[in-house]
């Protein structure tokens, strides 16, 4: 028996089975289909081609802060989405599985955290604070502590596309998402590393230093507090991986207290990490 993972990004959508180990052993991609009636059909595909037998509990990733027990999808968060502002995630989603399915869902930048902190190896975050930050068509975030164990616990909302950062072109601040995501480099006429590279050092070290201006989704005091003094950052994202040269040049821009780590592998990260937590039952939501 094999499972089925999910993980629809802002552009394309991978889908792909994992075996008994969590080892990802089919995968496939689309192009994502946006709105309610896109997101149906585009699962009602997935399901007509899958090549083997599944569980029956599916695993979807998804852009957006999730919120409650019927997954409503936080207006502003999950525009890649389209929009789906006070629609549960739950309803559009059942009525397309097959009679006895169920569903678990998280946050597509967890799911990538996690499989992420797995090609890493993840003895060596345990015990220890992780930030994840992933550009790709949005920037994704999360915030994890791992256990002695191996558990992956999940902290704050892991939102940090609105903390503001320097924009040297603009000469002001702006979203650190204006800047890392696809739609920034579009914005600004192109790649160009050295703008990247201090946007990302900028947010790097606010996050460490547990201080910085969020336009957008508010933190408390206590959110501050748990990513002070985080030294372990995780690079993941289309574009944070696969960027030439990117890496590299933050790596080098950062004071040598702070450990940046790149996702070997994001094309799978979010399907194994997404059967890993589903395993772990590590779901995120508001109330946590």
């Amino acid at each position: 028996m094999f499972q089925l993972c999910i993980d629809i990004g802002g552009t394309k959508t991978a889908f792909g089975l994992l075996n008994s180990e969590g080892v990802l052993v089919w995968s496939d991609r689309m192009l994502t289909r946006k709105g309610v009636g896109g997101l149906r059909g585009m699962v009602q595909e997935i399901l007509r081609v899958i090549p083997k037998q599944i569980s029956s509990v599916i695993g979807i990733a998804v852009p957006g802060k999730l919120c409650g027990p019927r997954y409503h999808v936080v207006p502003g968060t999950g525009v890649q989405l389209g929009d789906l502002e006070d629609l549960s995630l739950l309803d559009i989603f059942e009525p397309m599985l097959p009679n006895g399915f169920s569903l678990f869902l998280i946050n597509d930048a967890l799911a990538q955290f996690a499989g992420g902190l797995l090609q890493l190896g993840l003895n060596r975050f345990k015990n220890n604070k992780v930030v994840y930050l992933g550009p790709g068509t949005g920037l994704g975030g999360g915030v994890a502590w791992v256990s002695p164990t191996g558990i992956i616990e999940f902290h704050t909302d892991g939102h940090f596309f609105d903390v503001l950062v320097p924009d040297e072109k603009s000469a002001g601040w702006v979203m650190a998402e204006d800047v890392l995501s696809g739609r920034g480099i579009l914005e600004h006429g192109g790649v160009d590393i050295s703008l990247l590279t201090q946007a990302f050092v900028s947010l790097i070290l606010q996050i460490h230093a547990g201080k910085f201006l969020k336009a957008k989704d508010p933190w408390a005091e206590a959110d501050y507090a748990c990513v002070k003094g985080t030294t372990d950052f995780v690079i993941g994202g289309s574009i944070g991986t696969k960027l030439e040269g990117l890496f590299e040049s933050v790596s080098q821009a950062l004071p040598d207290f702070i450990r940046l780590y790149c996702i070997p592998d994001s094309d799978v990260a979010a399907l194994t990490g997404l059967g890993f937590l589903r395993n772990q039952d590590a779901s995120l939501t508001c109330d946590n």
